[in-house]
């Protein structure tokens, strides 16, 4: 468990679950207590959230069973909350260069770029260095995230998400000439203007203004992952590589994706299909 999933499951556990379920030990809860517990919290709190409680729940049971602390896990009697499914918000491949045309102004412009032509998450984008390029062979290592919290670089979100991407020509010369220009000097390829670690709620700031000067949709920097992985799809990459790229655990969760795309691109596959059909 990282640091900042750490510091989540104990403010949860301390706010909502020790307070409503502190009273008995847990080991004498039952299943239609904890049942009301995650109930009553749905009326106030979005479904992930109550998930969280649930797994956070789930988590420490299954460790007293492993110290025959229990006989049973209560929660086998519990349903799980479930998550409302919001579309994800994607730019269209002439929106994302906009973006990018906009952020050149901004120091955060690199981890953006990134995000849009690797689909790297926050964390992987901010952790990489220039050591972790290699221009001779034109590959991008992706080996540790950077961790706010505690202000380091560490461990990757899952094992799949160590990976090596590999670069285009146009890529690789574009990380040459902007190492060259880099200023100041930095071990990290997107840097503050000191040369260190840019700060997530400034890089938030500047993706929103960005945003509304570049006149694109609002968009997270998930979904500029999201942005990248849907422009693949797009081009008919194989999901495989999409997944691999992304270092998504399963490819279901890549061909999720194919949900998510632009209702023109639906169109279009039908035309295809019904062409090849009926020709």
């Amino acid at each position: 468990m990282s640091y900042k999933a750490l510091k989540v499951a104990q403010a949860n556990y301390k706010n909502h679950i020790q307070p409503e379920l502190g009273q008995h030990l847990l080991n004498d809860l039952r299943p239609l207590e904890i049942q009301k517990f995650l109930n009553k919290k749905e009326t106030k709190l979005t479904g992930g959230t109550v998930v969280k409680f649930y797994t956070l729940l789930n988590q420490i049971y299954k460790m007293m069973l492993s110290w025959n602390e229990l006989k049973n896990n209560p929660l086998q009697g519990v349903s799980k909350p479930k998550v409302e499914y919001k579309p994800k918000t994607t730019l269209s491949k002439g929106e994302a260069h906009r973006f990018l045309s906009v952020a050149t102004n901004y120091q955060s412009y690199m981890a953006f770029w990134l995000a849009l032509q690797f689909g790297l998450r926050l964390g992987e984008a901010l952790g990489i260095q220039w050591q972790d390029i290699d221009l001779k062979h034109n590959i991008l290592y992706i080996r540790h995230a950077y961790h706010e919290e505690e202000d380091k670089l560490g461990r990757l979100k899952t094992k799949s998400s160590k990976r090596s991407i590999p670069l285009s020509q146009y890529q690789a010369e574009y990380l040459a000439k902007y190492k060259e220009k880099q200023m100041p000097r930095s071990s990290l390829v997107a840097s503050n203007t000191k040369g260190g670690f840019l700060i997530k709620s400034n890089i938030k700031r500047a993706r929103i203004q960005i945003c509304k000067r570049a006149e694109v949709p609002n968009v997270t920097f998930h979904e500029l992952r999201h942005t990248h992985a849907t422009l693949m799809l797009e081009m008919n990459e194989h999901p495989k590589i999409v997944q691999q790229r992304l270092g998504h655990e399963k490819v279901e969760t890549t061909l999720d994706i194919y949900s998510h795309v632009r209702p023109q691109i639906h169109q279009e596959s039908t035309e295809r299909f019904s062409k090849f059909f009926e020709g």
